[in-house]
């Protein structure tokens, strides 16, 4: 018997459709399969909730009665049942792995990736250079900054929150350059460098690399720009070599 994927069709025509189809016809080494998966202790409850329920559909349970024994919503029963007639055997043949939860997309990032690079640049700046009269950042603040700079027309402060956590970065934790200035070319650079790794696969197929490096790696001050800290002299240099 065929029925068609519960895509398109509600959950209560599935069910419907399911009660109907009482029994699944299963071969020996299949059920051996589905037993030897639901006596396993190691694996995931859920893999073995649904391996029982398959047996349970083989057996002739009906659907309300397979949702009482594996303590599940008859929807659930029915969609598995679904799901079951609908596949091939060929894609069967791996169980375990057949009874696991399909990837799923997700929503849409809200954000492009260089909006969330500018945040993260504006994270990194001295908040007095954009107007501010406060030493440190919050995730608020950060948020109010990045729309009257018109970066995102509206982001929350819990969204700025998870932005910032993604790179395991801590504003109030920060310091800043004591003379650090503002990059009027800013944007333009993340764009670039963005750009830059989207397209670094592709490149790397025309032979053509990119190597990301840190300009002031092993960086050794000599000198005290603000003359209010006397700085150790010492006898050796670092060497930064470059590709």
């Amino acid at each position: 018997m065929y029925i068609r994927s519960t895509y398109g069709i509600s959950s209560t025509a599935c069910w419907s459709l399911c009660l109907k189809a009482r029994k699944l016809s299963l071969t020996k080494s299949v059920q051996k399969g589905l037993k030897h998966l639901t006596k396993s202790r190691s694996l995931p409850a859920k893999i073995v909730m649904r391996a029982r329920l398959i047996l349970l559909a083989h057996n002739g349970s009906s659907v309300r009665q397979i949702a009482g024994l594996v303590d599940c919503v008859p929807s659930t029963v029915s969609n598995w049942m679904v799901r079951w007639l609908n596949e091939s055997p060929q894609k069967k043949r791996h169980l375990r792995a057949w009874f696991e939860d399909r990837p799923r997309s997700g929503a849409p990032c809200k954000f492009s990736i260089n909006q969330r690079s500018q945040i993260i640049a504006l994270a990194c700046e001295k908040p007095e250079d954009h107007g501010l009269p406060i030493t440190t950042w919050t995730s608020e603040e950060i948020g109010q900054t990045a729309i009257k700079e018109n970066l995102v027309e509206a982001i929350s402060r819990r969204h700025v929150s998870r932005i910032l956590l993604d790179v395991d970065l801590k504003p109030h934790r920060s310091r800043y350059w004591l003379n650090s200035k503002p990059d009027p070319q800013k944007a333009h650079k993340i764009k670039v460098i963005n750009k830059a790794y989207k397209e670094a696969k592709k490149l790397e197929k025309k032979g053509i690399l990119i190597f990301s490096l840190d300009e002031m790696t092993g960086i050794q001050a000599w000198i005290d720009s603000m003359h209010r800290i006397r700085i150790r002299t010492s006898w050796h240099l670092m060497f930064v070599g470059s590709l």
